[in-house]
């Protein structure tokens, strides 16, 4: 029965990690049975009863020294998964925002939105697996502020049912997010005229797709973004920019360094952890990656922002495949290099850039409140 058991489960546990638990039951019971056998065969070949307590307390030291030991060390490697500034940030949405409201992120903190904030969310570990992955990427990831907003409207108001409602008419998912790149940047009235004359659906069809996408009484939403955000942009740019067309994508990356400046003569030299150098003289500005000890290279883009405003943002090479960003906040310093891709992304310019010149975004609260916050909650409308 046991071999049985155990068989069976070993199987479950090539298919996941998560069937450890059922694979360590009949594990620990044939252990149990087995330091029983072995404290018969003790009292029947050790005449001296403390003697046979003194051999079952060594086996049963050696039995439990290496789980023991084990659990000891990993419970010591073991760190939060969250930390002050998101606990403060949600107990912030908790008190300041509607019970109705509608939280959006990247997944991996969508549990913890809900438990700590008390609020819905539109992504989670147990939506990360369908086309929410997308859409939320995408909001991240594209550069039109106003298809971000809408795309994180529509979550937050139907979920998944206008994309779904839309492609039950089209039957083809790379018709169905052109169609919708197209009525999530404008009003009720044209997204109708859109759905009718450019694209063939009946009015009732357009108005089946409308009433999720854009719902008469919008429900409140809000948007976090959060340090850990920059680690996994690989992730949620490669959802976001998926081309339904090819069946394909691409990861883009930030490498984000804390950086000093020091002054020589009217110059001053910025260089960050991450090799970005920038030189500052005057009105004249560059810089690049250092890739070498004499050779910088320069990047397609170069954006300085200083306590929240954008103080340089120039083109210094086209056919660079990179852009530099560096920001000042509250006497704080750092350095970004990213994909080209990414320097336009309505995460650059909301995480990094704060919101500068957005009319769809509005800052609600951040975290810390000084120097580079750690988490940003927007209100979207």
């Amino acid at each position: 029965m046991f071999a049985v058991w155990l068989l069976i489960t070993a199987y479950a546990f090539t298919k996941g990690v998560r069937f450890v638990e059922a694979f360590s039951l009949p594990i620990s019971l044939c252990a149990g049975i087995f330091v029983g056998f072995l404290a018969d065969y003790l009292r029947k070949y050790i005449e001296k009863p403390a003697y046979h307590v003194i051999a079952m307390a060594i086996v049963i030291a050696m039995v439990c020294f290496v789980p023991v030991s084990s659990a000891n060390t990993l419970s010591n490697s073991v760190v939060p998964g969250t930390d002050d500034a998101m606990v403060d940030s949600l107990s912030w949405v908790k008190n300041n925002t509607d019970q109705d409201t509608v939280m959006t992120s990247w997944w991996d903190f969508g549990h913890l939105f809900a438990a700590k904030a008390d609020r819905g969310v539109t992504f989670d570990g147990g939506s990360q697996n369908n086309a929410r992955a997308y859409w939320v990427g995408k909001a991240l990831f594209t550069s039109d502020e106003a298809l971000s907003a809408g795309i994180l409207k529509m979550l937050a108001a139907s979920g998944d049912d206008g994309y779904t409602t839309l492609e039950n008419y089209t039957n083809d998912t790379s018709k169905t997010v052109e169609i919708m790149d197209k009525i999530l940047v404008t009003n009720k009235t044209a997204a109708q005229s859109i759905l009718t004359s450019q694209y063939g659906l009946t009015t009732q069809q357009a108005q089946s797709v409308l009433q999720y996408t854009h719902p008469t009484n919008s429900t409140p939403s809000v948007l976090v973004t959060s340090m850990d955000m920059v680690s996994k942009a690989g992730w949620w740019s490669y959802f976001g920019s998926w081309n339904f067309t090819t069946g394909n994508s691409t990861n883009y990356i930030y490498s984000m360094a804390q950086a000093g400046a020091t002054s020589s003569g009217s110059t001053v030299n910025i260089t960050g952890e991450n090799n970005v150098t920038v030189q500052i003289t005057g009105n004249n500005i560059t810089g690049g990656l250092q890739v070498s000890q004499n050779q910088v290279a320069p990047p397609h883009r170069l954006i300085i922002v200083t306590n929240g405003t954008t103080a340089v943002d120039t083109v210094v090479n086209n056919d660079s495949t990179f852009s530099i960003l560096v920001i000042y906040q509250d006497n704080n310093l750092i350095t970004v290099a990213m994909n080209r891709e990414l320097e336009d992304s309505m995460f650059t310019r909301l995480f990094f850039m704060q919101g500068s010149g957005l009319t769809h975004f509005k800052l609600a609260n951040k975290e810390p409140s000084t120097g580079i916050s750690e988490v940003m909650v927007w209100d979207v409308s």
